[in-house]
């Protein structure tokens, strides 16, 4: 089974690499998009999910977008 395919409604997961703002922190995915610290904490909306990556987007408080790429091989499924 692969990455893309664990990456359901539910699942945590960490990502591992290099980003001091993304590594290692624990994500959750949700439809349409993943979020940090819960439902309400830092969210990042999904905008593709291709067969090797996924490419999110955030805006911040004046509206000016950022964007990151994830390789699904970047990606360590956490299993409860």
């Amino acid at each position: 089974m692969t990455t893309k395919t664990q990456l359901t409604p539910g699942t945590k997961f960490k990502i591992h690499n290099g980003n001091t703002f993304i590594s290692d922190r624990i994500f959750e995915m949700h439809d349409g998009f993943i979020s940090q610290g819960g439902l309400f904490g830092k969210q990042m909306n999904i905008e593709k999910m291709g067969s090797r990556k996924m490419t999110l987007y955030t805006f911040n408080m004046i509206g000016i977008i950022s964007t990151a790429t994830i390789k699904y091989e970047d990606i360590e499924i956490i299993t409860e």
